[in-house]
């Protein structure tokens, strides 16, 4: 075997937009370690300016972060190794060595994602291994997706936590399949060097539903591994509690603030907002790790009832509250609302648009308003699902100032919840209770008896089937396919002209309320599909009007 150096991947704690600071910091932690002439030292893309968008065109800041990179080479022993800093926005790639640059390649594109290819050893038996940069946010079950894309030998360099959460969450991972007795990877991370071990996998391995090759899809695809509600993989559950709770946590990290203001409905959204709350400041370096009695202190729970406010959601609410041990404060918005109906004019009785979104733009207002008082920060509640069909209200709980649950699609947020439940088995009379009362925004007045009478899925259709097709129509399938799969998926449950009209119509909402999903709030990525910012891209003008006539002729 030839005598290779080690590859170690150095991971700076970021500085967004701050390369020197971060730079100085993580020349302290080099000046620690060991290196011989013949080690690698890869950084993530852009490891000491981060990922700031159009600014990475700014020449103050592309000076700062070459006198950044500079200064780490410099920080490294003499004649100690090459670092190595990928530039992706500029395809390139620059070595060097004590402070000087050695050299500059471009960078190439293999299999879709960036690369270089390192080739070192005696001459004569020299080894190769490509070195892939991802900044794509974490998502579930990332690993295996990257691996089984790129299949050959690897090591894949993900961006830091330091990365700003506006788009999703990022933990720096670093992944190889390179056989360990060949290669040796290291990671450097704060102050702590550890090995890197190789894991084995399979180059089929794909954890979502392959929607346009499975014959029957899985009913619940957008949940990986084949997980359903009867069987709830927990490490999967742990992992996305993960990813959404240290984005939220980064993003209160960056605003300075340790708390949050999370509306209580008494339904499934709401409830995994909490959820999520409270495992940034349990778990995350936020708060060191606060327990339950602690977590009054920042999180602030409010209920806002109205017309629709029914005794089942208060009950619901009453229950997270005794679970979490986090008081839940009432204030009714009855009265503002009517007052908004005099200031403008709008009679009570006709329970119209204006009067349905009246209550959710006031409870929205209140909820930002209380996160201003107390310097916190107001976490939205409004899933994935609801901003595909646009069943939310512009400018209403179509806002917040962080939403965590805007990569999660309406099945997910049920699953997340039931398995949160069995992780946590304190919520689970609340969680039950919960999955058992309709989907309901409560924007119409309850029947006689106090029940809610605004059911979601009566209007729309179950969020199964809707997600099912957004699914099919977020991995491009045609329209035929996706009716005729969801005909064989739903074949015992529901009849193939249900399954058309209900297509019919989320394709029509779809369209027709892209709108909304052009202008959402920061929020984590959960899955590789994600509506918002720079995800799934929608022109706000579209006719739906040719799609329509496909559904037609089914």
């Amino acid at each position: 075997m030839p005598n290779h150096g080690t590859v170690y991947v150095a991971m700076p704690s970021l500085h967004l937009g701050e390369p020197l600071k971060t730079a100085e910091e993580f020349s302290a932690i080099l000046k620690k370690c060991r290196f011989e002439d013949e080690d690698i030292l890869i950084y993530p893309a852009d490891a000491v300016l981060g990922d700031i968008g159009s600014l990475q065109y700014n020449q103050d800041l592309q000076d700062a972060r070459n006198k950044a990179e500079s200064l780490l080479s410099l920080a490294m022993p003499c004649n100690s190794g090459l670092s190595i800093f990928p530039h992706l926005e500029e395809g390139e790639w620059l070595g060097y060595r004590n402070g000087m640059l050695v050299s500059e390649n471009p960078i190439q594109e293999v299999m879709g994602m960036p690369a270089i290819i390192l080739t070192y050893g005696e001459k004569g038996d020299e080894q190769s291994i490509e070195v892939f940069f991802n900044q794509e946010p974490d998502y579930l079950c990332k690993k295996g997706h990257l691996l089984s894309r790129l299949g050959s030998l690897c090591i894949v360099v993900c961006n830091d936590s330091g990365e700003s959460s506006g788009k999703g969450s990022y933990s720096g991972q670093v992944f190889s399949n390179l056989p360990s007795v060949s290669w040796g990877t290291r990671r450097i991370h704060s102050f702590i060097i550890a090995e890197h071990q190789s894991e084995e996998f399979s180059p089929t391995y794909f954890p979502y539903t392959d929607f346009e090759r499975e014959e029957t899809p899985s009913a619940l695809p957008f949940i990986p591994n084949g997980g359903t509600y009867e069987n709830i993989i927990l490490k999967d559950v742990e992992d996305a509690f993960s990813i959404l709770s240290n984005a939220l946590a980064r993003r209160l990290e960056r605003i300075g603030s340790d708390k949050v203001v999370i509306g209580l409905s008494g339904g499934l959204d709401s409830t995994l907002t909490l959820l999520v709350a409270i495992e940034a400041f349990k778990n995350a370096q936020l708060s060191n790790g606060l327990g339950n009695e602690d977590l009054k202190d920042h999180i602030f729970l409010y209920s806002l009832p109205c017309f629709g406010t029914s005794k089942t959601t208060l009950g619901n609410i009453n229950l997270l509250s005794e679970a979490s041990g986090i008081p839940v404060k009432e204030i009714s918005i009855k009265e503002s609302v009517l007052q908004h109906f005099k200031d403008i004019g709008h009679d009570p009785s006709i329970t119209n648009s204006a009067f349905e979104n009246a209550q959710a733009r006031e409870r929205t207002q209140v909820l930002m308003d209380l996160a201003n008082d107390i310097g916190g920060l107001m976490v939205g509640t409004g899933d994935m699902s609801e901003l595909a069909l646009g069943w939310t209200t512009f400018g209403g709980d179509h806002l917040s100032m962080y939403d965590t649950n805007a990569g999660v699609p309406k099945t997910m947020v049920r699953y997340l919840c039931l398995g949160y439940a069995k992780l946590h088995p304190e919520f689970e009379k609340a969680v039950q209770s919960i999955i058992g009362t309709p989907v309901s925004p409560e924007l119409l007045p309850t029947d006689k008896e106090g029940s809610i009478a605004q059911k979601t899925e009566e209007a729309l259709g179950p969020y199964e089937v809707m997600d099912y097709f957004l699914y099919g129509f977020l991995s491009s399938a045609p329209i035929r396919m996706i009716y005729e799969k969801a005909c064989k998926t739903f074949a015992n449950q529901y009849d193939s002209e249900q399954l058309k009209r209900w297509l019919s119509l989320f394709i029509r909402r779809f369209v027709n309320q892209s709108f909304k999903r052009n202008c959402l709030c920061d929020g984590p990525v959960l899955l590789p599909f994600f509506l918002g910012g720079s995800g799934y891209r929608f022109p706000g003008d579209m006719d739906p009007s040719y799609l329509l006539r496909v559904v037609e002729a089914l």
